[in-house]
């Protein structure tokens, strides 16, 4: 038995993963507005389809190697500053500051995971 006219929708669904990687960017923000229940609903769908672009690939990508460069410009400029010498410093220490910072980021989440996860197994399988 086929669907009345009115149930049935010719339009693609974010749901179906082939249809989607159809769509363009801006068909799926339309498609996520039309799907979405409220704002907060269609914010969450928005920065789901913006997080996977390129753009934001790259953004993510530059916001990582930032503090490297930071820590590079320092270094390069230590002691060469005209304006205040100083500032290869603040520099130097900002940038390996940032990156310490994540680093132990990084490990309490591993740290976490291992908790959580893992040593429940281990207890499992020892006791």
């Amino acid at each position: 038995m086929t669907e009345p006219a009115e149930n049935r929708s010719d339009e693609p669904h974010l749901e179906d993963p082939e249809e989607k990687k159809k769509l363009s960017f801006t068909e799926q923000l339309t498609e996520a507005r039309k799907n979405s229940d409220g704002a907060f609903s269609f914010l969450m769908s928005a920065l789901a389809i913006v997080s996977v672009t390129a753009g934001c690939t790259a953004l993510m990508i530059l916001l990582l190697l930032l503090p490297i460069f930071v820590f590079v410009v320092g270094l390069v400029n230590m002691g060469n500053c005209p304006v205040n010498p100083w500032i290869p410093t603040y520099l130097v220490s900002r940038g390996s500051t940032e990156k310490h910072l994540e680093c132990c980021q990084n490990l309490r989440m591993n740290l976490d995971y291992v908790i959580d996860e893992m040593v429940p197994v281990i207890k499992k399988n020892i006791l």
